[in-house]
């Protein structure tokens, strides 16, 4: 919440009380330099060399020291590495909460409490003393910062100083504001007390505050330009500079501030802390690691303190660290804590100890792991064996271990060794695929599919399952124009080739006088619809069988119709029903048999042949014996 304050200032018009003893408090700063990258090896030696120590020499009351007080930070690189790379950007100042942390900074606050509890007016004497903290920082104007920075840092401006002041205010659980004061590019803080400061320095006695509602902030100016020398000269809870008496500010509301942090800094009055360390930290997966297989992160760090939280950092690549987990020491300061990457690429680990109120913190060195594409396997559920030309089937398979693959290859050969793409389709989110496929000629198909694979996943062919089509069946039906005729008379015979789409075909009639030995009639051909017609004049009596068959193609089998009976009868009275030339019937199955009445033909041009032979051979003779003398003349 911001909200605007136009005449800001109010002051309390009594005046102070009688002296009381001012608590103040020195501090001194573990700050960090750069982080060098650091093998095992070197881990409890160069974690903590980058560390700088300041002390500043502060007392209370007014010229009494009798009660002097030494603040010692520590705070790790990691968590000045993981605040450095969050969002800084303060377009607005709705974008300022983002940067009070009180989760982080909880340490000091309790440090701090633990010399002012027992104080007179202790809540303002814990004001006052965090003040005295952040005006001993170096006065340097940079770009908005984390406070965890403005520590390590030791240096910042009038925003950042607030930044750090009221969060280590907040973290106490005090109700805190900030002000900004845009004509006089400045910031500092609004504190709530419960009573009126006692120890604010006026000239006329007064406090100085803004009214937010019924509630009083006290202005906190957190910028103090102090040294452990002058320490006790900076401002102090409810004193305002003489230039903003008369100015107002934007009071921004910190209910939406960070709640919680990965990590704290460590902090202790008055003992300075001792040093930690890992004394092991690594990795232990199976090699080559591919994702989603485990890895586990464990080590041991001492002194051992059992339940202490033990944060996990992560980035990937030249990516920024985050928070991965957080795990706890046994009583033996081990830590263990087992984690999968779901993605290629190469990480970075590194296990952190925010340390406590004796101890610094910890970092361990940094791991690398390298998560290569997981090898996949692809599966081919194969059809039927057998299909029909013309059937539809269903080639399926899934993809192990399950995930949506993008890009999954059907391919198809007659060969077994050439190969042709058949389709390209992608899987479910759970690996599974399905493809509908009528096969376009009958032949033995042998099928395959190939998983191209991604950045995280390897790709794989599968077994090669095979499926047979075999020719499709077909049907043919006859039907005759009568049931009964005469000799010489015309039956017109038809019928038609299923399915349609087998098109224009030959077929062949044929005819029986006993249903079981067949004779060739003829040969007609069916129209692009399967259907045919032909004439057929029996020149005998009898009951005739007549039938059609087709011998197939190179996508569907032969058919032959059921036999349908024609009664045949004589115009005239002539003898009994018999086949051309007295010839035996032959039995036909899918060849024509000769034709009985071109039999006939052939025998009688035989015939008449031989005779006009025997007749010219006659003549020859007789002509030859009239030129040959006798012999009894001679």
């Amino acid at each position: 919440m911001i909200r605007n304050i136009k005449s800001l200032l109010g002051h309390v018009d009594e005046k102070r009380g009688s002296k009381r003893n001012v608590l103040l408090i020195t501090a001194v700063f573990l700050l960090l330099a750069t982080f060098p990258s650091l093998n095992h090896a070197q881990a409890k030696k160069s974690a903590y060399d980058f560390y700088t120590h300041y002390t500043y020499n502060l007392w209370t009351g007014q010229n009494d020291p009798t009660q002097d007080h030494k603040l010692y930070v520590s705070t790790t690189q990691s968590l000045h590495d993981y605040y450095q790379q969050k969002d800084h950007s303060v377009n607005s100042d709705s974008d300022y909460p983002k940067l009070v942390t009180p989760d982080t900074v909880k340490p000091i606050s309790e440090a701090i409490w633990s010399a002012c509890q027992s104080e007179s007016h202790s809540e303002e004497q814990f004001v006052d003393a965090v003040l005295m903290f952040v005006h001993q920082i170096s006065y340097v104007v940079s770009p908005p910062k984390y406070p965890i920075e403005t520590i390590t840092e030791n240096s910042g401006d009038c925003a950042h100083f607030s930044l750090l002041a009221a969060s280590v205010m907040k973290a106490d659980g005090l109700d805190v504001v900030l002000l900004h004061w845009a004509d006089k590019q400045h910031m500092n803080i609004g504190v709530y007390l419960p009573e009126a400061p006692a120890y604010a320095r006026d000239a006329s006695g007064l406090v100085w505050s803004v009214n937010v509602g019924s509630k009083k902030y006290y202005i906190a100016e957190c910028t103090g330009y102090c040294t452990s020398e002058n320490v006790t000269s900076g401002w102090r809870v409810g004193e305002c500079p003489d230039e903003f008496r008369q100015a107002s500010a934007t009071v921004i509301d910190l209910s939406n501030c960070e709640t919680s942090s990965p990590a704290q800094v460590a902090a202790s009055v008055d003992a300075e802390l001792s040093t930690s360390s890992f004394t092991t930290a690594s990795c232990s997966y199976q090699s080559p690691l591919q994702m989603d297989e485990q890895v586990l992160v464990q080590g041991t760090i001492a002194p051992a303190d059992a339940g202490a939280d033990v944060v996990i950092y992560c980035k990937e690549g030249t990516g920024s660290w985050s928070c991965l987990a957080t795990t706890t020491m046994d009583y033996s300061g081990n830590f263990a804590y087992a984690t999968e990457f779901d993605a290629v690429g190469t990480y970075y680990l590194l296990a952190s100890w925010s340390g406590d109120a004796t101890h610094e913190g910890a970092d361990s060195n940094t791991m690398t792991l390298n998560v290569a594409p997981t090898t996949t396997d692809t599966y081919l559920t194969s059809p039927s064996s057998v299909v029909q030309y013309g059937d539809s089937v269903q080639i399926a398979g899934h993809v192990l271990p399950a995930h949506s693959c993008p890009s999954i290859s059907l391919f198809y050969s007659l060969s077994g060794t050439s190969w042709s793409t058949l389709a390209t389709i992608s899987t479910d989110s759970n690996g599974n695929f399905q493809y509908q496929w009528t096969p376009d000629t009958p032949g033995t198909f042998y099928l395959k599919a190939e998983s191209r694979g991604d950045t995280d996943y390897e790709g794989s062919t599968s077994d090669i399952g095979t499926l047979t089509v075999a020719k499709a069946t077909s049907t043919i039906t006859v039907t005759s124009s009568t049931s009964s005729v005469k000799t010489g008379e015309s039956v017109t015979l038809s019928g038609l080739v299923s399915p349609a789409t087998i098109g224009s075909v030959s077929i062949e009639l044929y005819a029986s006088l006993n249903g079981h030995d067949w004779n060739h009639l003829t040969d007609t051909n069916t129209n692009m619809d399967g259907q045919y017609s032909s004439c057929w004049s029996p020149n005998s009596s009898g009951t005739y069988y007549l039938k059609t068959c087709w011998s197939g193609n190179e996508y569907y089998e032969g058919a032959e119709s059921e036999a349908l009976t024609v009664q045949v009868t004589a115009s005239s009275p002539t003898s009994s029903p018999k086949l051309p030339n007295n010839q035996n019937p032959t039995t036909v199955d899918t060849k024509p048999s000769v034709n009985y009445v071109s039999v006939v033909a052939l025998a009688s041009a035989i015939v008449t042949s031989t005779g006009i032979c025997l007749a010219i051979l006659a003549r020859r003779t007789r002509r030859k014996n009239e030129k040959v003398p006798s012999l009894r003349r001679r």
